[in-house]
């Protein structure tokens, strides 16, 4: 969403449109192609795709048109964090306690894949707690 929001900033309304447009028509193939045999989680699935594909070309751009500098360490980072979450997701998804397993590998993952600096989080409630 923040990629879009620059996009939208920078006026760039025409790749945005032309981007939504392939978004549409990979998204009504998918479902089309996935509903029949999966039902709700085959547009489930569809929406995931089409909605990750669009995320990641909209990053890409924004960091090819308006030189934001390498981010591909954070990008992978925040895909790694996503498959952890779905192989956790599909192993557990028949137990009944399967949301704590899944809060509890998110967290984790969070700390282990240093999007969460624990660093950081300590020294500012250092500065905002007073002694």
């Amino acid at each position: 969403m923040i990629y879009g929001t620059l996009l939208t900033a920078k006026g760039d309304l025409r790749f945005l449109n032309q981007l939504s447009a392939v978004g549409i028509l990979l998204n009504v193939v998918l479902n089309a192609l996935l509903i029949p045999k999966y039902g709700a989680s085959g547009s489930a699935i569809a929406t995931l795709i089409t909605q990750s594909m669009t995320a990641l070309i909209q990053t890409l751009y924004c960091h090819n048109k308006l030189h934001l500098g390498n981010h591909m360490v954070e990008l992978f980072r925040f895909v790694a964090l996503a498959l952890v979450l779905l192989v956790v997701t599909l192993v557990f998804r028949d137990e009944n306690y399967s949301w704590i397993i899944l809060l509890i590998s998110g967290i984790l993952s969070l700390f282990i894949f240093k999007l969460i600096d624990i660093r950081g989080i300590l020294h500012s409630l250092k500065n905002v707690v007073p002694e």
